[in-house]
C-alpha cells in the first residue's frame, strides 16, 4: 500500500522544460550506470506531461533495522486504519516517513505535523 502525487504543469513551457531536464539527467546516469537503467517516460494527465512520485506506508520488517522502527503519526493515521493495517512482517521505518508542507501567501514554508 502507497500514497502518491502526480503534479501536471497543464502545457506550461517551464514545466515542460522541466520534465526535458528530467530526461537528460536520466540519460547521463544511465551512460554512467552502463546503462542498466530503464528509460524515462513522463506520464500524462489530460495529454499534458505529469510527474508521479509515491511511498509505501510499510516496509518489510526483514530490510530495518530493529531500531528502525517508528511509530505512526496520528496526524496520517487520526483513525488508527494504518496500525491496524501493520503485521509482525510490516513496519513503519524511516524510509516510509512523507513530510507534508503548507505554503503560505507570505512566502513562508510550514511543515504540517
Amino acid at each position: 500500500m502507497q500514497q502518491g502525487i502526480s503534479l501536471t504543469g497543464g502545457d506550461l513551457p517551464l514545466f515542460n522544460d522541466a520534465i526535458s531536464g528530467l530526461q537528460t539527467i536520466q540519460t547521463i546516469f544511465n551512460h554512467e550506470l552502463n546503462h542498466c537503467l530503464l528509460d524515462y517516460y513522463p506520464s500524462h494527465y489530460n495529454s499534458n506531461p505529469s510527474i508521479d512520485a509515491s511511498n509505501r506506508y510499510f516496509s518489510l520488517k526483514n530490510d530495518i533495522s530493529s531500531d528502525g522502527h517508528l511509530p505512526i503519526p496520528k496526524a496520517i493515521d487520526p483513525r488508527g486504519i494504518l496500525k491496524a493495517m501493520k503485521s509482525q512482517d510490516l513496519v513503519y521505518a524511516p524510509e516510509n516517513v512523507v513530510e507534508y508542507y503548507k505554503a503560505s501567501n507570505n512566502r513562508h514554508v510550514f511543515l504540517l505535523s
